[in-house]
C-alpha cells in the first residue's frame, strides 16, 4: 500500500510541471507508464529488502536502480534505438 503512496507522490513532480512549464508536457499514457515504472521498482526493493542479505541487499538494490534508469532515459529519449524509445 505504502508503494502505491510513494508513486503517487512521485507522480505529483510531473503533474505539477506539465502544468506550469510549457516545455514539460506528459500526457495520460506517460504518466501510467512512469507510475508502473516507479511502483514496480519500489515494489522490487521492498521484495530485496525482506529478501536479501546485508551485502547481497546493497548490491541488488543498486543493480535495480541502474536498471531503472535505464529504462527511463530509453522510454525519454530513445538513447539505445529500442523500438519502445520515447523518440
Amino acid at each position: 500500500m505504502k508503494n502505491i503512496i510513494y508513486s503517487l507522490v512521485l507522480l505529483l513532480i510531473p503533474l505539477i510541471l506539465t502544468n506550469y512549464c510549457n516545455s514539460f508536457n506528459w500526457g495520460v499514457e506517460d504518466f501510467v507508464i512512469a507510475g508502473l515504472l516507479i511502483f514496480s521498482c519500489l515494489s522490487a526493493v521492498s521484495y530485496i529488502k525482506e529478501k536479501f542479505s546485508n551485502q547481497n541487499k546493497t548490491i541488488a538494490i543498486i543493480l535495480l536502480i541502474i536498471f531503472f534508469m535505464l529504462i527511463w532515459i530509453e522510454l525519454a529519449v530513445g538513447v539505445f534505438g529500442l523500438p519502445f524509445a520515447g523518440s
